[in-house]
């Protein structure tokens, strides 16, 4: 059955598919006007939640989207931006991969456990997504075995990790 054949129900109502995306682009239209708004909301930690719960207030899920599109390696992102926007539809892997390639001689001079600490967090985007680029990650089983926050606060010290996180979200999406 094509997409635009699948109905459900929202809001009380059978809908198509091709309607429901229609419905979700109009309203995030309304919420983010560009695709740097977008970005920009995007890499704060605080708004992107409050975007996201918003959405689930009105009763949208990008996930419907990415799963009826075998979207799934996308990011959420980059599957809103492609919607609305009309921006390229790139995966998480080309993405990470975009950032690696930029930054390659930056990363290669750093620090041999600041370095491998960097990767292990780029790892986890490329599977969970921008939920990962984020200080807390350091408190992962994995991150305390290799005692990643101590000794990214001793290497840059702490004000400097945070940076390092904000940097790498900003560059992963730069548009």
């Amino acid at each position: 059955m094509a997409n635009n054949e699948l109905e459900f129900e929202f809001n009380g109502k059978l809908i198509t598919y091709t309607e429901y995306k229609i419905i979700v682009r109009k309203f995030i239209e309304k919420q983010v006007s560009t695709l740097e708004e977008l970005q920009e909301l995007w890499i704060d930690d605080s708004k992107r939640r409050k975007f996201i719960d918003m959405l689930h207030e009105m009763q949208i899920d990008i996930n419907i989207i990415k799963e009826a599109e075998k979207t799934e390696k996308s990011d959420t992102f980059d599957v809103i931006a492609n919607m609305v926007f009309e921006a390229p539809l790139i995966t998480r892997k080309e993405r990470l991969q975009k950032y690696i390639d930029e930054h390659i001689d930056e990363i290669s001079h750093k620090d041999e456990q600041i370095k491998n600490i960097i990767i292990s967090v780029l790892d986890k985007y490329e599977k969970g997504g921008i939920e990962n680029i984020n200080i807390r990650i350091l408190l992962s089983e994995d991150m305390i075995q290799k005692d990643a926050y101590n000794i990214l606060k001793t290497k840059l010290g702490s004000i400097n990790v945070a940076k390092l996180f904000k940097d790498i979200k900003n560059e992963l999406y730069s548009v």
